[in-house]
């Protein structure tokens, strides 16, 4: 992990934990909250004091009409597993639902364009930029300003409420301090949550999820990236939560890439493509898939 991850407290840590991928949760976390260098003084942070956040300069300007665009991606897994995917665009503003089956590698591709993990030859392009192009801080600010992500398992900091969730995602803005509350508890209302100063582990799934969803557009990202978004819930809440997302990026102007495994969602997206069709593996798959 590169040198400009943040430390978070101990407590802050064990609740990541909960995840069935706690490490890639927590490098998540830890990248999105190091994105913070371009507020400089404690009067224009968000009041979020239990954090230790760390800072420094870098400012992409990423200006294309495509959302996301992936041209010749290649990546290869120590174990053998293989992806490769030709190409892929987005336009803003898009939705487009990623199906494929367990294996296949679509959080891989998640992590990819989140530049969590780099590729061994190609580009992912989000909003124009090159995101592998960015290095440590550089490319953790660009990640947390101009990409959102969505758990399956949400991911929120146990220990603090929603709001302060929301406001943690906003450090990473330009935002003074009043206009990040504003912005914090507007979000969280529009998406139908009352309970702002409630700790996350007293919200109810469907309250997580949302908490989760306005976390993830906290900064206007480009792009909104959901991993198995309704993996955790049961078949009515679960469409009801696709809904809200969508109505959300939609409402912010946000392009929006699901992946999933759940054939139900299939019919509320006008776009659908089956990662098993854009991409192209050897045979070195049966080695051993992934998620």
């Amino acid at each position: 992990m590169c040198s400009s991850t943040p430390t978070l407290p101990a407590r802050c840590s064990s609740q990541i934990g909960y995840s069935k991928r706690p490490q890639f949760a927590l490098r998540t976390l830890q990248a999105a909250v190091s994105m913070t260098q371009s507020i400089t003084t404690e009067a224009d942070r968000p009041d979020v004091s239990r954090l230790e956040i760390q800072m420094s300069a870098s400012t992409p300007t990423p200006n294309a009409a495509s959302a996301l665009e992936i041209n010749t991606l290649g990546f290869r897994y120590p174990s053998g597993f293989e992806l490769s995917l030709p190409s892929l665009t987005l336009a803003r503003g898009e939705e487009l639902l990623l199906v494929g089956r367990s294996g296949c590698g679509k959080s891989t591709l998640l992590q990819l364009i989140a530049g969590l993990l780099d590729p061994s030859n190609g580009s992912i392009r989000v909003g124009g930029t090159d995101i592998h192009a960015l290095r440590g801080a550089q490319r953790d600010r660009f990640r947390g300003r101009s990409i959102g992500m969505v758990f399956q398992t949400f991911n929120l900091l146990h220990g603090f409420t929603a709001r302060e969730n929301v406001l943690i995602a906003l450090l990473m803005s330009d935002l003074p301090k009043a206009d990040a509350a504003t912005r914090a508890e507007t979000l969280l209302r529009s998406l139908g949550l009352d309970r702002l100063d409630a700790l996350a582990e007293e919200l109810s799934v469907g309250q997580q999820q949302r908490v989760a969803i306005a976390r993830a557009l906290a900064c206007r990202p480009t792009l909104v990236l959901a991993d198995e978004p309704t993996a955790s819930l049961d078949p009515e809440n679960a469409l009801n939560a696709v809904r809200v997302l969508r109505d959300a990026c939609r409402d912010e102007g946000a392009a929006l890439l699901v992946v999933s495994h759940d054939p139900a969602l299939e019919s509320h997206f006008a776009r659908r493509e089956r990662l098993e069709q854009l991409r192209e593996t050897n045979t070195s798959h049966a080695a051993g898939g992934v998620r």
